[in-house]
């Protein structure tokens, strides 16, 4: 997703959230075509864009569930093969936080590298310039980037919501290769 849209976006989510009273219960979302599962406390809008890049296409799927004070959002970024090179994994994850806080016109508060199941990451907190609170976990994963995100307002920065819904992200298993796809492809 574009930093300009995604700033927008969740701008303009937390802003329209659900009433406090409809805040749900919490749930698993499972997105087994993007790899991965999440928890969030509601059932979540899920958008897909695909674009043109000069790499060849590009397909984002973003989940987004908001209340009052809080919006959660994760996007799945599907790049062609070998775009992304293991060797530049943090001049890419850099170079994407970078982008995001330049659109989001925030200031970064803590910035750290992190793994999932080997996969390089980025964890950033930043203050934006309107006052939300904005913590980000953003992973690398063969051909696919995905951009954990919660937005707050400050004073909900420190509920045990942000960490709750950040910890909750997993990998899926890759699945299986159908029995005998790979011996038949390699006997003629």
């Amino acid at each position: 997703m574009k930093p300009r849209l995604l700033a927008a976006t969740l701008l303009i989510a937390l802003l329209a959230g659900a009433p406090a009273g409809a805040q749900g219960i919490w749930k698993e979302v499972v997105a087994k075509e993007q790899g991965f599962a999440i928890s969030m406390p509601g059932d979540p809008d899920h958008q897909k864009q695909n674009v043109r890049s000069p790499a060849g296409p590009v397909s984002a799927h973003t989940y987004t569930f908001s209340r009052v004070g809080t919006v959660y959002s994760i996007t799945a970024v599907e790049y062609p093969e070998g775009l992304i090179q293991p060797d530049a994994a943090d001049q890419t994850l850099r170079y994407t936080r970078d982008g995001m806080v330049k659109q989001m016109e925030a200031r970064i508060l803590a910035d750290k590298e992190i793994f999932l199941g080997g996969n390089p990451g980025r964890e950033f907190q930043c203050q934006q310039k309107n006052g939300l609170y904005t913590r980000i976990r953003i992973y690398l994963v063969k051909n696919r980037m995905y951009e954990v995100i919660c937005a707050t307002a400050p004073e909900n920065r420190q509920g045990g919501d942000v960490p709750r819904f950040l910890n909750s992200f997993r990998l899926l298993p890759e699945p299986a290769a159908p029995a005998g796809a790979a011996g038949a492809a390699g006997g003629r």
